[in-house]
Protein backbone atom coordinates (compact mmCIF):
# COMPACT_ATOMS: atom_id res chain seq x y z
CA UNK A 1 0.00 0.00 0.00
CA UNK A 2 2.96 2.24 0.56
CA UNK A 3 3.87 2.22 -3.13
CA UNK A 4 0.38 3.26 -4.18
CA UNK A 5 0.48 6.13 -1.68
CA UNK A 6 3.88 7.21 -2.99
CA UNK A 7 2.54 7.16 -6.56
CA UNK A 8 -0.48 9.29 -5.55
CA UNK A 9 1.78 11.69 -3.66
CA UNK A 10 4.15 11.91 -6.64
CA UNK A 11 1.22 12.57 -9.00
CA UNK A 12 -0.09 15.24 -6.64
CA UNK A 13 3.36 16.84 -6.51
CA UNK A 14 3.59 16.85 -10.33
CA UNK A 15 0.09 18.35 -10.54
CA UNK A 16 1.12 21.04 -8.04
CA UNK A 17 4.21 21.83 -10.13
CA UNK A 18 2.11 22.05 -13.30
CA UNK A 19 -0.38 24.32 -11.54
CA UNK A 20 2.42 26.51 -10.16
CA UNK A 21 4.12 26.79 -13.57
CA UNK A 22 0.79 27.64 -15.19
CA UNK A 23 0.14 30.30 -12.54
CA UNK A 24 3.58 31.82 -13.10
CA UNK A 25 3.09 31.75 -16.89
CA UNK A 26 -0.36 33.36 -16.56
CA UNK A 27 1.04 35.99 -14.20
CA UNK A 28 3.79 36.83 -16.65
CA UNK A 29 1.40 36.92 -19.65
CA UNK A 30 -1.39 38.87 -17.93
CA UNK A 31 0.12 42.35 -18.39
CA UNK A 32 0.80 41.68 -22.09
CA UNK A 33 -2.70 40.30 -22.63
CA UNK A 34 -4.22 43.21 -20.72
CA UNK A 35 -2.23 45.65 -22.88
CA UNK A 36 -3.42 43.93 -26.07
CA UNK A 37 -7.02 44.02 -24.90
CA UNK A 38 -6.71 47.69 -23.90
CA UNK A 39 -5.16 48.56 -27.28
CA UNK A 40 -7.97 46.79 -29.15
CA UNK A 41 -10.57 48.64 -27.10
CA UNK A 42 -8.78 51.96 -27.73
CA UNK A 43 -8.66 51.33 -31.50
CA UNK A 44 -12.33 50.37 -31.59
CA UNK A 45 -13.32 53.43 -29.56
CA UNK A 46 -11.19 55.66 -31.77
CA UNK A 47 -12.81 54.23 -34.91
CA UNK A 48 -16.30 54.71 -33.48
CA UNK A 49 -15.44 58.31 -32.56
CA UNK A 50 -14.12 58.99 -36.09
CA UNK A 51 -17.31 57.57 -37.62
CA UNK A 52 -19.46 59.65 -35.26
CA UNK A 53 -17.50 62.80 -36.13
CA UNK A 54 -17.92 62.14 -39.86
CA UNK A 55 -21.66 61.72 -39.35
CA UNK A 56 -21.87 64.89 -37.25
CA UNK A 57 -19.91 66.88 -39.85
CA UNK A 58 -22.22 65.55 -42.55
CA UNK A 59 -25.33 66.50 -40.55
CA UNK A 60 -24.03 69.92 -39.52
CA UNK A 61 -23.07 70.74 -43.11
CA UNK A 62 -26.46 69.67 -44.44
CA UNK A 63 -28.21 71.68 -41.73
CA UNK A 64 -26.13 74.76 -42.53
CA UNK A 65 -27.04 74.51 -46.19
CA UNK A 66 -30.63 73.28 -45.96
CA UNK A 67 -31.85 76.60 -47.39
CA UNK A 68 -29.51 76.09 -50.36
CA UNK A 69 -28.99 72.33 -50.77
CA UNK A 70 -27.38 72.95 -54.17
CA UNK A 71 -24.39 74.71 -52.54
CA UNK A 72 -21.11 72.90 -53.19
CA UNK A 73 -20.63 71.82 -49.57
CA UNK A 74 -24.17 70.45 -49.36
CA UNK A 75 -23.86 68.58 -52.64
CA UNK A 76 -20.60 67.00 -51.49
CA UNK A 77 -22.20 65.83 -48.25
CA UNK A 78 -25.37 64.59 -49.96
CA UNK A 79 -23.20 62.49 -52.27
CA UNK A 80 -21.65 60.81 -49.23
CA UNK A 81 -24.91 59.77 -47.57
CA UNK A 82 -24.94 56.25 -49.07
CA UNK A 83 -21.39 55.63 -47.85
CA UNK A 84 -21.58 57.27 -44.43
CA UNK A 85 -24.93 55.68 -43.57
CA UNK A 86 -24.43 52.42 -45.49
CA UNK A 87 -26.09 50.45 -42.69
CA UNK A 88 -29.02 52.83 -42.05
CA UNK A 89 -31.93 51.89 -44.31
CA UNK A 90 -34.25 54.70 -43.16
CA UNK A 91 -31.65 57.37 -43.93
CA UNK A 92 -30.75 55.89 -47.30
CA UNK A 93 -34.42 55.55 -48.24
CA UNK A 94 -35.01 59.21 -47.31
CA UNK A 95 -31.94 60.23 -49.36
CA UNK A 96 -33.12 58.23 -52.39
CA UNK A 97 -36.57 59.80 -52.10
CA UNK A 98 -35.10 63.30 -51.97
CA UNK A 99 -32.69 62.52 -54.82
CA UNK A 100 -35.46 61.21 -57.05
CA UNK A 101 -37.49 64.37 -56.35
CA UNK A 102 -34.68 66.42 -57.89
CA UNK A 103 -35.06 64.67 -61.25
CA UNK A 104 -36.89 67.14 -63.50
CA UNK A 105 -38.56 64.24 -65.31
CA UNK A 106 -40.47 63.40 -62.12
CA UNK A 107 -42.12 66.86 -62.03
CA UNK A 108 -42.03 67.11 -58.24
CA UNK A 109 -42.78 70.59 -56.90
CA UNK A 110 -40.23 72.44 -54.77
CA UNK A 111 -42.40 72.23 -51.66
CA UNK A 112 -42.34 68.44 -51.86
CA UNK A 113 -38.59 68.49 -52.48
CA UNK A 114 -38.12 70.55 -49.31
CA UNK A 115 -40.30 68.13 -47.33
CA UNK A 116 -38.18 65.23 -48.57
CA UNK A 117 -34.96 67.04 -47.64
CA UNK A 118 -36.42 67.72 -44.19
CA UNK A 119 -37.33 64.02 -43.88
CA UNK A 120 -33.70 63.10 -44.67
CA UNK A 121 -32.39 65.53 -42.05
CA UNK A 122 -34.89 64.22 -39.49
CA UNK A 123 -33.79 60.62 -40.12
CA UNK A 124 -30.14 61.61 -39.68
CA UNK A 125 -30.97 63.56 -36.51
CA UNK A 126 -32.80 60.53 -35.09
CA UNK A 127 -29.84 58.28 -35.90
CA UNK A 128 -27.43 60.69 -34.18
CA UNK A 129 -29.58 60.82 -31.05
CA UNK A 130 -31.01 64.32 -31.47
CA UNK A 131 -34.61 63.06 -31.43
CA UNK A 132 -35.39 64.64 -28.07
CA UNK A 133 -33.67 67.96 -28.75
CA UNK A 134 -34.30 68.70 -32.45
CA UNK A 135 -37.82 68.72 -33.84
CA UNK A 136 -39.20 68.84 -37.37
CA UNK A 137 -39.96 72.52 -36.80
CA UNK A 138 -36.31 73.14 -35.94
CA UNK A 139 -35.19 71.49 -39.14
CA UNK A 140 -37.74 73.31 -41.28
CA UNK A 141 -36.95 76.70 -39.74
CA UNK A 142 -34.34 78.33 -41.97
CA UNK A 143 -32.80 81.76 -41.74
CA UNK A 144 -31.97 83.25 -45.13
CA UNK A 145 -31.75 87.06 -45.14
CA UNK A 146 -33.25 88.87 -48.12
CA UNK A 147 -29.90 90.30 -49.22
CA UNK A 148 -28.50 86.76 -49.53
CA UNK A 149 -31.46 85.74 -51.69
CA UNK A 150 -30.91 88.81 -53.89
CA UNK A 151 -27.20 88.00 -54.14
CA UNK A 152 -28.05 84.42 -55.13
CA UNK A 153 -30.53 85.63 -57.75
CA UNK A 154 -27.96 88.03 -59.20
CA UNK A 155 -25.35 85.26 -59.35
CA UNK A 156 -27.86 82.97 -61.00
CA UNK A 157 -28.74 85.58 -63.62
CA UNK A 158 -25.05 86.31 -64.20
CA UNK A 159 -24.37 82.58 -64.65
CA UNK A 160 -27.25 82.23 -67.13
CA UNK A 161 -26.03 85.23 -69.13
CA UNK A 162 -22.49 83.84 -69.20
CA UNK A 163 -23.84 80.49 -70.31
CA UNK A 164 -25.87 82.12 -73.09
CA UNK A 165 -22.81 84.09 -74.23
CA UNK A 166 -20.72 80.91 -74.32
CA UNK A 167 -23.38 79.03 -76.26
CA UNK A 168 -23.58 81.86 -78.80
CA UNK A 169 -19.77 82.00 -79.03
CA UNK A 170 -19.52 78.26 -79.67
CA UNK A 171 -22.38 78.41 -82.19
CA UNK A 172 -20.58 81.21 -84.10
CA UNK A 173 -17.30 79.35 -83.95
CA UNK A 174 -18.80 76.13 -85.29
CA UNK A 175 -20.69 78.01 -88.03
CA UNK A 176 -17.50 79.72 -89.15
CA UNK A 177 -15.43 76.57 -89.21
CA UNK A 178 -14.36 75.50 -92.63
CA UNK A 179 -14.91 71.82 -93.20
CA UNK A 180 -11.60 70.00 -93.50
CA UNK A 181 -11.13 67.52 -96.31
CA UNK A 182 -11.39 64.01 -95.00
Amino acid sequence: MGTFTNIVLAAAAVANVVIAVTAVWATLRAPRNAALIAENIRKQTEQELREKNVKLFNFYTLMQHRAMPYADAAVQQLNLVDVIYHDQKEIRDAWHSYFSSLDRNNNIEQGEQRRRLSRLLIEIALHLGFSTTISENDIERVYTPEFIMRKMNIESIRDRLSEQELIALFADASANTTPQPG
